[in-house]
C-alpha cells in the first residue's frame, strides 16, 4: 500500500516530505500542547471509555472458563507434545 492509500483510509494523517517530517511532528506536538489539559483529558476519556469498560467488568467467569480449559488432559497433553517437539528442535533433532 503506498502513503497516499494509507493517508486515504485512515492509517495517516498527513503525509510531508522526508526533509520535514522532524519539523512538522515538532508543530503537530505544540498543537497539542496548545489544547487546554482539561479538554484533552476529556476527549482521551471519551476515547478510551470502551476499552476502559472491558477491564472494569467481572471477569471472573471468563477467568473460570480458561483456567477449566486449559487443565484439560487433552489441552495439557497438547502443551506437553509441543514442548517436547520444541526441546527436540532446540537439541537438533528432527522428527
Amino acid at each position: 500500500m503506498d502513503s497516499e492509500e494509507a493517508r486515504r483510509i485512515g492509517l495517516l494523517d498527513e503525509i510531508v516530505p522526508p526533509d520535514n517530517v522532524v519539523g512538522r511532528a515538532l508543530q503537530w506536538c505544540g498543537e497539542m500542547l496548545a489544547i487546554p489539559p482539561n479538554a484533552m483529558a476529556y476527549t482521551r476519556q471519551q476515547a478510551r471509555a470502551d476499552l476502559r469498560a472491558i477491564f472494569e467488568r467481572d471477569l471472573e467467569q471468563e477467568i473460570e472458563q480458561m483456567n477449566e480449559a486449559w487443565w484439560q488432559p487433552e489441552t495439557q497433553a497438547m502443551l506437553r507434545a509441543v514442548v517436547e517437539r520444541l526441546s527436540q528442535k532446540k537439541a537438533g533433532v528432527s522428527s
